[in-house]
């Protein structure tokens, strides 16, 4: 039984030290360059025995497990003759093993044994699909799964294959899995960003049982629609939760009027961009945050706002970090005050969850890509996914984590998983950070090289009191005290010229590469611009050891004009096994 084992040293790349080519205004190609086997079920995942040996020519496609033990990568190669139990390789147990450890690789950050890993695939997501997942091959079936064969999909650029099965054990329930396997060069998911944790094999059905029926009221399930599956939560009696409903008539705004109060504005000075962050975020509270004064819960619901429209991307509900089923949440990553700003530092570590909301323009975006709710398209065209001047788009971020030097927060209760896990339960979430982004090429400042569009951060500070609360009384107090932490119109440093790329305003923190705007949930070796950078590559926004290596190599794709709320919809739409 043979093993491919090899070893590779840790590197430290600069994620933020990033410069994007654009070529036809960002309507072509996008240039990115970045500065044992056994035939019973064991009681847990075991691996073969190991025997070190070299490939005598590369394969077409390839599966790569690896682990880390004292910090050293331990990579797991299996080509399709060791898959297909030629020469001593893999039975349909073993197969089995491996897909389990597939599948907690992209959702755990640790393996059952108690250590760091991640998985990906070499070669294309096509190749790949035909060659280990091929179900009219019977080498390549599969114990224990339903059917016997996992159902797989490939995205369009062969960067990310997603797969689905169904697993009974003798005499047990019935357990489905999901999820997405990434190309090396792609990184894996943000799951990865997990507070170490041991995971036993019990962990593998409670993960899963949000997945089953609900044995509740219909009266108090709240379903919001996920892979296959609705996502359910048991309500507390008396409760007023809303139910989160997808806002897709994107005809709608075709219709409207989207209004550009900052219109022509001058950003580049710290005056200039402190008077624009004020301006977009009273903009978008107006009609959104104060819904309703007795229940924080009932504000931010786009169907509800009576002063202008607002929708959602669809798309954005596949697999464990999908929307959840009161407000629409998705998840984001985890949260690790060891790596924010001195503010959160004595906070609690916790998950993070956003929901993005777009203004009439780019509404007119979405709908051009997916079409309407009353007319949809049978297949989205991403080609379309270009927006215009005056679009804007607001995600809101809410943490899990005890925030023990930052109370007061903005809260919501929300349908979500912990740390380490993907079982969810409903439990109350902190407002910590709110992204805006503006597409204006009228704003003094904007850069077309990238795309004209600029970006704010804004943060909970419990000592900032918003000069807001003057033009919109009933401003909830947590929200009083969400704090502008600054404007990114590029991807160079904070610096004392002129022409700023990125201005951090004066008494606010940040948690950006080399001083650049993130916030205190975001990824501290990226920043704003940065992430939104890689949307349509197919690249990871950060690296972990699967793709460092070629992370940083130039790359063409057709570009996705800064949006990762797009990209992901995209992967999704892609990979849904059918």
């Amino acid at each position: 039984m043979d093993r491919y084992l090899s070893f590779k040293a840790n590197a430290c790349p600069i994620i933020s030290a990033i410069s994007i080519l654009l070529t036809g205004a960002l309507t072509g190609a996008l240039s990115v360059s970045m500065t044992g086997c056994h035939t019973s079920r064991p009681e847990e995942l075991k691996t073969e025995a190991v025997t070190e040996r070299t490939p005598s020519s590369p394969p077409q496609a390839y599966l790569k497990y690896v682990t880390f033990k004292n910090n050293r990568p331990e990579e797991d190669v299996i080509d399709i003759s060791r898959w297909q139990g030629l020469g001593g390789g893999f039975d349909g147990g073993a197969r089995s093993d491996y897909l389990k450890k597939f599948y907690s690789a992209n959702t755990r950050s640790r393996s059952n044994t108690g250590l760091k890993h991640e998985a990906c695939f070499e070669g294309s997501a096509q190749t790949l699909q035909n060659l280990f997942f091929n179900s009219n091959d019977p080498k390549n079936k599969i114990a224990f799964v339903i059917g016997g064969y996992a159902r797989t999909r490939s995205s369009q650029d062969g960067l990310a294959l997603g797969i689905s099965f169904t697993e009974q054990l003798k005499g047990g329930p019935q357990q489905p899995f999901f999820f997405r396997l990434q190309n090396c060069r792609s990184g894996k998911a943000e799951i990865g960003e997990s507070r170490d944790r041991r995971l036993g094999q019990n962990d593998f059905a409670e993960s899963e049982t949000r997945r089953l029926p609900a044995a509740v009221e219909s009266s108090n399930a709240m379903p919001g629609k996920g892979f296959m599956i609705e996502d359910q939560v048991q309500l507390p009696a008396g409760s007023r939760l809303p139910a989160f409903s997808l806002r897709s008539d994107y005809d709608r705004a075709m219709l409207s009027s989207s209004d550009r109060p900052w219109a022509g504005m001058d950003i580049r000075t710290e005056e200039g961009a402190a008077q624009f962050a004020l301006l977009v975020q009273k903009h978008f509270y107006e009609g959104m945050a104060t819904q309703d004064s007795s229940n924080s819960d009932r504000n931010f619901i786009a169907q509800n706002n009576g002063k202008r429209y607002w929708c959602h991307m669809p798309w954005m509900q596949v697999g464990e970090s999908g929307r959840e089923a009161i407000h629409g949440l998705t998840k984001e990553r985890d949260y690790k005050p060891s790596t924010t700003m001195s503010l959160y530092s004595e906070n609690t570590t916790g998950t993070d969850w956003g929901i993005g909301y777009y203004n009439g323009k780019g509404c007119q975006a979405i709908g051009k890509v997916f079409g309407t709710a009353g007319n949809p398209r049978g297949a989205p065209d991403f080609d379309q996914a270009r927006f215009e001047d005056g679009t804007m788009s607001v995600k809101i971020l809410f943490t899990t984590a005890q925030l023990k030097n930052t109370q007061g927060a903005y809260t919501w209760n929300a349908n979500v998983s912990g740390v380490g896990s993907t079982a969810r339960k409903l439990q109350p979430v902190q407002h910590i950070q709110m992204d805006i982004s503006v597409k204006d090429s009228s704003l003094k400042g904007a850069r077309p090289d990238v795309g004209n569009w600029v970006m704010l951060t804004y943060y909970f500070d419990p000592s900032y009191n918003s000069p807001l609360q003057r033009d919109l009384p009933g401003l909830p107090s947590g929200i009083l005290r969400m704090r502008p932490m600054g404007v990114q119109t590029g991807f160079g440093p904070p610096s004392q010229s002129t022409q700023r790329e990125s201005i951090i305003f004066q008494g606010s923190q940040t948690n950006g590469f080399l001083g650049r705007l993130n916030g205190p949930a975001d990824n501290p070796k990226s920043s704003c611009l940065s992430c939104h950078g890689t949307a349509g590559l197919g690249v990871a926004m950060s690296p972990g050891y699967i793709d460092y290596v070629n992370w940083g190599k130039p790359t063409k794709s057709k570009s996705l004009d800064f949006s990762q709320q797009f990209a992901l919809a995209k992967r999704n739409w892609e990979t849904e096994p059918k």
